[in-house]
């Protein structure tokens, strides 16, 4: 494989090419910015538009998935919270 600085040559093929530039897809915006490399590589016609459309309908998959893994992280911090509030009696606010 080659290095992430190595200019790839002209008769390197287009799986080599996607292979350079695979990156963690940990995070929402790294999917997504793997998404514009796909973009610009279809654009720059270095992989055929049906290769692309197929990256990047599992890179979809794989943002969606990230994007419910996050909401359920927030769900449960914000349960938690709530819990932790229900054990502590209200208190009454009474003029004078």
């Amino acid at each position: 494989m080659q290095e992430p600085d190595e200019t790839p040559k002209e008769d390197t093929p287009p799986e080599v090419l996607l292979q350079s530039r695979i990156s963690r897809l940990d995070t929402v915006t790294r999917a997504r910015r793997e998404m514009v490399k796909v973009y610009r590589a279809v654009k720059l016609g270095e992989i055929p538009s049906a290769e692309g459309s197929r990256l990047v309908y599992m890179l979809t998959a794989i943002q969606k998935a990230l994007e419910f893994e996050l909401i359920e992280q927030r769900v449960d911090r914000l349960e938690r919270a709530v819990q932790g509030r229900a054990l502590t009696p209200p208190r009454l606010m009474l003029d004078g």
